[in-house]
């Protein structure tokens, strides 16, 4: 499946800030980021146009991305309590009631970790926090530097911890190996082909410590989510935006594409009847997602 957002009429716009692209203009150095980020090994590798915009314009954003998500708390929970090394009470899996907790080896030292799609920390903060060392990769700029903004408010010694590399993690060569590698929240369904996926599991491989565990989580193909019906809206929310305070209307459709396995995924903001339009600015704003479908076609 792959999620792709696609632009409807009037909507939210995008704030300036959030279209930081993913290099400075020319003779522009960033502003320096409370935790350097660093480029990582490896080129990106090109995308098929309307999968790469799907893949790039849920990220521009990085405030509104962080408050969409704040509630978000069992997989976090998880991935702490499987680097802990402690009982590991699986998420409640829908449709699936059998899930049972699952006991991993326990571990009294902190642990090096290799993060792979860390966006804006909602994973490696924690992690950090439990004392652990993180290096956090992922492609989007934008999300890196919230990121670094986050680790910058924590102490001294836990930001000494912390490592930043933006870079493509189908090529990623780090030239060392770590006991525990995470891909959390859906970042591999940004691998639509399996070419994607191959390269991608090469990087892990090369990166995996020997007895060390790989750990991350997808959506599991839904046949009544994915043939919805693609002209209505669903998953309506009313909500504040997290910098103006003004209210915006969310919903989402989608069209599956059986033939490449992808989802092409609209998500819409639109601002709330009682709220003004922004000064010379439209009153909606609609962002493409792609989601690759991960099991194996026919």
């Amino acid at each position: 499946m792959v999620k792709r957002k696609a632009p409807p009429p009037a909507r939210r716009p995008v704030k300036p800030e959030a279209l930081e692209p993913a290099s400075p203009p020319a003779g522009a150095p960033w502003p320096e980021p409370p935790v350097p980020i660093e480029r990582g090994g490896g080129d990106a590798l090109p995308r098929e146009p309307r999968a790469e915009r799907g893949t790039v314009e849920h990220y521009l954003d990085p405030a509104l991305y962080d408050h969409e998500y704040r509630r978000r708390r069992a997989d976090v929970n998880y991935y702490r309590a499987l680097a802990g090394g402690r009982l590991v009470p699986l998420p409640a899996r829908r449709r699936d009631p059998s899930s049972r907790p699952r006991e991993v080896p326990a571990r009294l030292e902190p642990l090096e970790i290799l993060e792979l799609g860390c966006g804006t920390g909602r994973l490696m903060v924690p992690l950090l926090r439990d004392g652990h060392r993180v290096t956090g990769v992922d492609l989007s700029r934008p999300m890196l530097r919230r990121c670094s903004e986050r680790i910058g408010r924590l102490p001294e010694a836990l930001r000494g911890r912390a490592r930043l590399l933006q870079a493509d993690f189908r090529t990623l060569t780090l030239g060392r190996r770590f006991p525990l590698v995470l891909t959390p929240f859906n970042a591999m369904m940004h691998l639509y082909t399996r070419d994607d996926v191959e390269r991608f599991l090469a990087v892990v491989r090369a990166h995996l410590a020997p007895g060390g565990i790989f750990a991350f989580d997808v959506m599991n193909p839904d046949l009544e989510w994915l043939s919805r019906d693609p002209t209505r809206r669903w998953a309506r929310t009313r909500f504040k935006d997290p910098t103006d305070g003004r209210t915006w209307h969310y919903s989402t459709n989608h069209v599956y594409d059986p033939a490449t396995q992808m989802n092409w995924i609209r998500l819409y903001y639109d601002l709330a009847p009682e709220e003004s339009a922004p000064p010379g600015g439209p009153a909606r704003r609609t962002q493409r997602g792609a989601e690759g479908d991960l099991s194996e076609g026919d």
